[in-house]
């Protein structure tokens, strides 16, 4: 099983048990998020990022309902196989939170601003004789 994530932060579903003492937290899944997070080795902003998961954590995913919500607004693509998976990461709306890139800066009509901005040859100008 696999989730596929859209979102650019990873977030992690605590599994809370009642004890004797209070609630204590016994274990967890984490989805991983990076979606729309640019790579700075490879510049590729993913659309979607992979998640391997049991059958029973997504059973135990299912009662959370901050899970669900995120299922149902397209954030998270619950998959069954790993195929399907890594065609679902490649497709996907982009997260608010995901950076920007040239692409949406050009989408939007707008020059996207340069990274590392080139310096001006020193001619020696500035210098006072």
């Amino acid at each position: 099983m696999y989730i596929v994530s859209h979102e650019s932060a990873s977030v992690e579903f605590p599994k809370w048990v009642r004890t004797k003492t209070g609630v204590d937290a016994q274990g967890s899944v984490i989805i991983n998020g990076g979606a729309g997070v640019i790579n700075k080795k490879t510049m590729e902003t993913p659309k979607g990022v992979v998640t391997e998961i049991t059958k029973e954590e997504l059973e135990f995913l299912k009662t959370q309902t901050l899970f669900n919500e995120k299922v149902e607004s397209g954030s998270y693509e619950i998959v069954e196989n790993e195929k399907k998976a890594k065609e679902s990461s490649k497709r996907g709306k982009k997260d608010k939170g995901a950076q920007l890139t040239a692409k949406d800066f050009e989408e939007a009509g707008q020059t996207p601003p340069m990274v590392g901005a080139e310096e001006k040859p020193d001619d020696g100008s500035h210098l006072e004789e």
